[in-house]
């Protein structure tokens, strides 16, 4: 049986600073829009992001609404489908 991972779908067009996360802290991730959209278009997609330890710590901290959390035995290509 597959480990159960923590995701987050966080909304890029509600939070800004979802990219601070995927630069520094380089988290697997993934848009769940068609990636072939236009740059301007991807800044305000929304992402599913691997929780990991300091993406963790770091979204615990937030105050905006800036999506969900899930828990899955799914790796993120099933996820995404």
């Amino acid at each position: 049986m597959a480990e159960e991972k923590r995701y987050a779908v966080i909304d890029g067009a509600a939070e800004p600073r979802l990219f601070f996360i995927l630069e520094h802290f380089d988290p697997p991730v993934t848009c769940l829009y068609d990636e072939s959209l236009q740059p301007e278009l991807l800044k305000v997609a929304p992402y599913l992001v691997e929780v990991t330890e300091k993406v963790g710590l770091f979204l615990a901290e937030w105050g905006t609404p800036w999506g969900i959390f899930l828990h899955s035995q799914a790796d993120m290509r099933t996820l995404r489908q």
